[in-house]
C-alpha cells in the first residue's frame, strides 16, 4: 500500500470527482483510478462506486470505513514529518553535572546515537552552581542538578528524579574496610579526600560536620570524581559521596552506610525554564537520561 494511493483515495472522497483530485495533485485522471484500484486490490474490496463518464463516483460502506481510518493516519504521519523535521534541524544545549559526566556519558553518549540524536545534542559539563547560572544566562535549556534541597527558583521548572544517600568511601586497605557501617562521629580524625567546595557534596559534608559536632581534617578536593576515587583507592584518605557510582561492585573502593544521620539524601532533579517550551528533542533526551541513571541506580528512590 502506497502513501500516494491513500492521499490520492481521500482527495477523490473530498473532492467527489476525479477531475478535481488529479488536479489537486497535478496528475493525470488514470494515476487517480490506477491508485484506487490498488488499494482495492489490496484490501479485496470495492471502495468506490464509479458513474458512466467516471468522472464522479461515491464511497461504498467499504469505502466510508477505510476514509475514516485513513484519514486520521495520514494526520498522524503529517505530525511524525514534523516532529522528524525538527529533531533533524534542531540543536539543543543541555548540562550535567561533572559527576554525573564522569560516571554516565560512556552509556548516555553510545544512547544518543542509537536514537539518533547524537548530533542533535550539545552537552556541556559542571559543577551544579554553575550550571544553575548557565541556565540563568541562557547558555543551556536543560540542566540535571544536584542539590540538598527541592528546588524553588520561581522562573524554573523541577523534577526530582532520584534521592540519593550519602556514604563513605575507604580504600580495601582501611582499617574500616572490614565494616559495612560508621557513625560519622567515629570520623573525627580521619583524613578526607572530598569534591569541589562548590559541589554539593561538600555543602553536605559540612552540614553533617555541623549536626554532628565532628570536624574531620579535609586533605584535598578536587571537581574531579575519579581523581577524588583515586585518591581513596590508594589510603590517601577517606571519602564522603553520594551512592551513584554504577561500578560499585567492582571493588575499588569499600562502601559503608552511615549510623544515625539527619542529614538529607541528594537530590537528582531535571531543570528547565518554566516558560521553555519542550521539543521533541527535550523529550527524547530527557528520557533516555533517566532511564540511564535510575537503571543504574535501582536502589535510589
Amino acid at each position: 500500500m502506497r502513501l500516494k494511493d491513500i492521499q490520492y483515495f481521500i482527495a477523490l472522497t473530498e473532492e467527489k470527482s476525479f477531475t478535481r483530485a488529479a488536479e489537486k495533485y497535478h496528475v493525470s485522471q488514470p494515476t487517480i483510478s490506477y491508485a484506487i484500484k490498488h488499494l482495492e486490490n489490496d484490501f479485496k474490496a470495492q471502495l468506490i462506486i464509479r458513474n458512466q463518464s467516471h468522472k464522479r463516483m461515491a464511497l461504498t460502506q467499504n469505502g466510508k470505513i477505510f476514509y475514516k481510518h485513513a484519514k486520521s493516519a495520514l494526520s498522524e504521519l503529517g505530525k511524525a514529518q514534523e516532529e522528524i523535521s525538527s529533531i533533524n534541524g534542531a540543536v539543543i544545549h543541555a548540562g550535567i553535572p561533572n559527576t554525573i559526566a564522569s560516571y554516565y556519558m560512556a552509556a548516555i553518549i553510545p544512547a544518543l546515537e542509537k536514537a539518533g540524536i547524537s548530533g542533535n545534542v550539545a552537552l556541556t559539563e559542571g559543577s551544579s552552581h554553575d550550571l544553575l547560572n548557565a541556565l540563568d544566562n541562557g547558555d543551556i535549556e536543560l540542566a540535571a542538578i544536584f542539590s540538598l534541597e527541592p528546588l524553588t527558583v520561581p522562573y524554573l521548572k523541577s523534577e526530582t528524579i532520584l534521592h540519593i544517600p550519602f556514604e563513605i568511601t575507604v580504600s580495601p586497605q582501611h582499617p574500616l574496610a572490614d565494616r559495612s557501617s560508621v557513625r560519622f562521629e567515629e570520623l573525627a580524625n580521619e583524613k578526607f579526600i572530598l569534591l569541589s567546595p562548590k559541589s554539593s557534596h561538600y555543602k553536605a559534608f559540612r552540614l553533617i560536620s555541623r549536626k554532628t559536632g565532628t570536624y574531620p581534617s579535609i586533605l584535598y578536593q578536587n571537581k574531579n570524581i575519579n581523581i577524588v576515587n583515586s585518591m581513596v583507592e590508594n589510603n590517601a584518605g577517606i571519602g564522603f559521596l553520594a551512592d551513584i557510582d554504577p561500578l560499585k561492585d567492582r571493588g575499588r573502593l569499600h562502601h559503608l552506610k552511615l549510623e544515625n544521620t539527619s542529614v538529607p539524601p541528594l537530590l537528582l532533579s531535571i531543570v528547565q525554564p518554566r516558560q521553555k517550551q519542550l521539543s521533541a528533542i527535550h523529550t527524547l533526551f530527557t528520557d533516555i537520561f533517566k532511564e540511564i541513571i535510575k537503571g543504574s541506580l535501582p536502589a535510589a528512590c
